[in-house]
């Protein structure tokens, strides 16, 4: 599992995480499930893309945007729970049909 923290620190500056850049995760193939922080309220495309043994994804609440294929190629996907009404998900975000 990644977890990902609610905010970072980088040099002595404390940043709060809104969101996951373009393919962040891309070809991780041994990642499994990924609990992401409240903070979060965007995820660009691409951002799981190919993550084979991904079986799991829960969103925050306060996720307001979802970019383009973020799950492609995610063989072993078998949830991803969504929360929240204002979420916005673009084209092609995810190759979902099996779920």
């Amino acid at each position: 599992m990644i977890y990902i923290p609610t905010s970072v620190t980088f040099e002595s500056a404390d940043y709060t995480v809104k969101g996951i850049v373009y393919s962040a995760f891309q070809g991780c193939e041994n990642l499994q499930s990924a609990a992401l922080p409240e903070t979060l309220v965007n995820i660009s495309g691409n951002a799981f893309m190919n993550c084979k043994r991904l079986k799991e994804v829960k969103f925050s609440q306060s996720l307001a945007t979802i970019g383009d294929s973020i799950f492609m190629g995610c063989e072993s996907l078998q949830s991803a729970f969504l929360y929240g009404s204002a979420i916005a998900i673009h084209r092609y975000y995810a190759c979902m049909e099996r779920i």
